[in-house]
């Protein structure tokens, strides 16, 4: 005969695993743990012995004591056995066999990346004077090193400034940052400048110039950055002698770019001067190529007389077939171009736009990618931005903003007093350098008197997921 407890068999315990790898839970690096906890088929039955019936001797009449006995004693374990097992299959217990559900994962989350701020400096950023230089800083260019020059970095190019009270230009001049070593070159008519296509160099020149303008015709020839030898002169007859206000760099896939004069734009064949295309545009304000060579940007001025705001055109860099078109809302302010890779930054003296490169859609700009206004409300806020290859300059009244070209995000920036304003101007990054010049003012004897920077920017700059 059993006991009550040697009738309930206990349940088989629900083991515990583990994933590939994880462990305990407790005192460890939660964030790395997988817990898979897999219960097995369990039989929640009663297990019970097959019994015997007791054997009844003699007749049916003849009742021995130890047969009532056993009756007994059976009536009262059977009664026993009844009143654990039927409440048990009333609660849904009794003794059945179930399937478990399936594995349950559980799964702790691993915490977000922490993202850094961007840093911010309440000074400009420092800089290091390289070379005091008399070049002029609207007329310089960086000239990056071509593959075949055996120049590890780029050189600085531009006109060194002239000390007389007529329309003048002084000599070229070359500068190395690698060895510091400057180069003087040959004297150009004053109304010259250059353009970079690449790491080619592209001299536009007047032949000659008077008191009201250029004379004598336009004409344009290769410069060599590293010797600053000019090459054969090609002439510009078509621009006869207008004033030359915007150039671009080579069209994708061609030798052509794009020259505004007069009225109109011309696409050029750089190696004879011939006119491909001749686009009229009666008030041209401005002329960029996006960096790709695909998409040319032109901004045109408002009605005869100046009055109206400005517009902005997207055209095919092949055709000139005008893509979109958008007008600004202020009539007063004129707009500054600087195409990127997937856009064009267009900057006035009060506002700041991103606009795609596809339709001239507005681009929504971060918080804090703009710099702050200045102190005075009715004080322009004097927007300028700069295209520096791996990121965008962002330049106003208070400050200056590193971005992420495409897109605006913020990654770096320098904020300043009134007093405190930088004055150098950025002219291209080689390496993790920025070279600049900074215009520091006239010397004693009249003559500008600069200096080729370093500008020691953050390097979260150069970050190219920002």
């Amino acid at each position: 005969m059993h006991d009550l407890d040697s009738l309930l068999a206990d349940a088989d315990p629900m083991p515990e695993t583990r994933a590939p790898g994880a462990t305990s839970l407790v005192g460890e690096d939660i964030y790395s743990n997988v817990l898979v906890r897999r219960p097995s088929e369990v039989d929640i039955g009663v297990p019970g012995r097959r019994r015997r019936r007791p054997a009844i001797g003699g007749t049916t009449t003849a009742w021995t004591w130890s047969a009532r006995r056993t009756i007994v004693v059976g009536l009262v374990v059977a009664l026993s056995v009844s009143l654990i097992v039927v409440p048990l299959a009333i609660s849904g217990r009794g003794p059945r066999r179930v399937t478990p559900p399936a594995h349950h994962v559980t799964t702790v989350p691993t915490p977000p990346p922490t993202t850094l701020a961007p840093p911010v400096s309440h000074a400009p950023w420092p800089v290091e004077i390289l070379a005091h230089t008399n070049i002029v800083a609207a007329t310089a260019v960086l000239v990056p090193a071509a593959p075949s020059s055996g120049r590890p970095t780029a050189v600085m190019i531009g006109f060194e400034s002239c000390d007389s009270m007529e329309v003048c230009s002084g000599p070229l001049e070359r500068f190395d940052p690698q060895t510091g070593a400057f180069e003087v070159g040959p004297k150009m008519s004053a109304y010259s400048y250059l353009e970079t296509i690449g790491s080619q160099v592209i001299l536009f020149t007047a032949e000659a110039s008077a008191c009201c303008g250029p004379i004598g015709g336009w004409t344009m020839r290769t410069l060599n950055g590293a010797t600053l030898e000019l090459g054969p002169v090609v002439k510009l007859a078509l621009l006869g002698d207008e004033f030359v206000e915007s150039t671009t760099g080579v069209v994708s896939g061609t030798n052509d770019i794009w020259i505004g004069a007069g009225g109109a734009i011309f696409l050029v064949d750089l190696t004879n001067g011939k006119v491909i295309r001749r686009v009229t545009v009666p008030r041209l304000g401005g002329l960029a190529l996006s960096p790709d060579g695909r998409t040319l940007y032109e901004v045109i001025g408002g009605p005869s007389g100046g009055e109206g705001p400005d517009a902005l055109e997207e055209l095919n860099a092949s055709t000139g077939q005008v893509l979109a078109s958008v007008r600004q809302a202020d009539p007063n302010d004129s707009l500054g171009l600087t195409p990127v890779s997937d856009g064009v930054w267009v900057t006035t003296d009060r506002s700041v736009q991103l606009l795609s490169s596809d339709g001239l859609r507005h681009i929504a700009l971060p918080k804090g990618a703009v710099p702050p206004d200045p102190a005075d409300a009715t004080s322009d806020r004097g927007f300028t931005s700069y295209d520096l290859g791996p990121f965008v300059l962002l330049e106003g009244d208070r400050g200056m903003t590193c971005l992420a070209p495409g897109t605006g995000a913020l990654r770096a920036a320098a904020l300043w007093t009134p007093k405190q304003y930088p004055g150098w101007l950025p002219l291209g990054v080689t390496g993790h350098t920025l070279l600049a010049i900074d215009e520091m003012g006239i010397d004693a004897n009249g003559v500008v008197a600069n200096a080729v920077v370093d500008v020691h920017i953050p390097a979260a700059c150069f970050d190219p997921g920002g």
